[in-house]
């Protein structure tokens, strides 16, 4: 799927739940539940020596302090809306006392429009 910054808010606003590219500043944070996003890595496709598209993990983390599958499933509804594939790892912060519930995907990146 072709995806830019602009896609990922507007579907991320429709949870309800507060959100932050990669983390919140320490005068913002919120207690959970609410969601990290990110761009980690790229696995760009390259042709005649050329980059030929952009492609990068679109990491989704959402963290709750009980365990929350009707959340899980929201999140998971807004990426297939997207059309949107992942994965979906689980993992207990035990220093925070919470789930982090991390959804990966790829995505082609395009950038936002007013950048282009």
């Amino acid at each position: 799927m072709t995806i830019n910054e602009d896609i990922i808010k507007a579907a991320l606003q429709t949870l309800g739940l507060p959100f932050e590219y990669r983390q919140f500043t320490e005068e913002d944070a919120v207690p959970p539940p609410y969601i990290l996003w990110y761009f980690d890595e790229s696995n760009n496709f390259y042709a005649d020596n050329e980059l030929y598209m952009q492609i990068y993990e679109l990491d989704i983390e959402l963290y709750t302090g009980e365990k929350d599958f009707q959340l899980e499933r929201q999140v998971e509804a807004v990426l297939k809306e997207l059309g949107l594939t992942w994965q979906k790892e689980e993992q207990w912060i035990e220093a925070e006392s919470m789930f982090e519930i991390l959804y990966y995907t790829e995505v082609y990146y395009a950038g936002n429009e007013q950048e282009e």
